[in-house]
């Protein structure tokens, strides 16, 4: 277990995730592969970090 700091805007979008995928098993991932199943280091940093990093990148770009 890790407790990690979130920004609020962070925080609102893992909120609206776990709202959105409530029917997944609680006992799963968080964020599963396209089978289910949980990712790997490399697969997290490739499917999950990346596009998360590029994404917020575009963000902070439009708020100067």
């Amino acid at each position: 277990m890790r407790r990690v700091q979130l920004t609020p805007d962070t925080a609102a979008d893992l909120d609206r995730y776990l709202r959105l995928t409530a029917d997944r098993p609680h006992d799963g991932p968080l964020l599963p592969t396209a089978r289910g199943t949980f990712n790997n280091r490399t697969n997290a940093g490739r499917w999950v970090i990346k596009p998360l990093v590029a994404e917020t990148n575009v963000v902070l770009g439009e708020r100067g």
